[in-house]
């Protein structure tokens, strides 16, 4: 690839990242409305890409993209934004703790529950609880939101990559030869 589409990628890979965190705080400042932020920004998400992907296709690439190219620049779009989302939650899980009690205590109540209905027994409860504890640490809780940006990403470029592509953007203007 170009490292025009590298420069492209990184560029709009910001603006990608600073939507994310939108999402995020949206579920943190009023979670009755986080459904529907989420649903805003996913479509805020696809139309961002596939804008970025046709301005990558048509001013560094003259307008010939191919699928695999058109794939591979929105994988590194989806890659730019989910660090930059990744290292908001890191900064802000690390200098908010109090992020995590809700959480926890939601868990730790469903635990307790499980035990006392006798569906879990003690030891798997603890062991539970351990991993949950694992879990919800600043560092687990950015690489679990990196990889679910990721998985997002790929999957709307899977998508987008297939509509920005265009193999060869002359074959709808080059004449038929059957029609002399």
């Amino acid at each position: 690839m170009k490292s025009e589409a590298l420069k492209h990628a990184m560029y709009y890979g910001l603006l990608i990242g600073i939507v994310l965190i939108i999402r995020f705080l949206c579920g943190l400042l009023n979670p009755t409305l986080s459904g529907l932020g989420n649903i805003v920004t996913m479509v805020l998400l696809v139309w961002m890409t596939f804008k970025f992907s046709s301005n990558c296709r048509d001013q560094i690439f003259d307008g010939m993209w191919s699928y695999g190219k058109a794939l591979w620049y929105i994988i590194q779009l989806a890659f730019y934004g989910s660090m930059v989302s990744a290292v908001f939650v890191l900064v802000y899980t690390s200098l908010v703790p109090s992020f995590f009690e809700g959480i926890t205590d939601l868990i730790a109540t469903s635990l307790e529950s499980l035990e006392e209905s006798g569906v879990y027994s003690e030891t798997m409860v603890d062991e539970l609880q351990k991993t949950m504890d694992t879990m919800f640490t600043p560092r687990s809780y950015s690489a679990i939101t990196l990889i679910a940006n990721l998985f997002n990403g790929f999957f709307t470029g899977l998508i987008v990559a297939a509509i920005v592509k265009n193999d060869n953007p002359f074959a709808s203007t080059t004449p038929n030869d059957n029609n002399e």
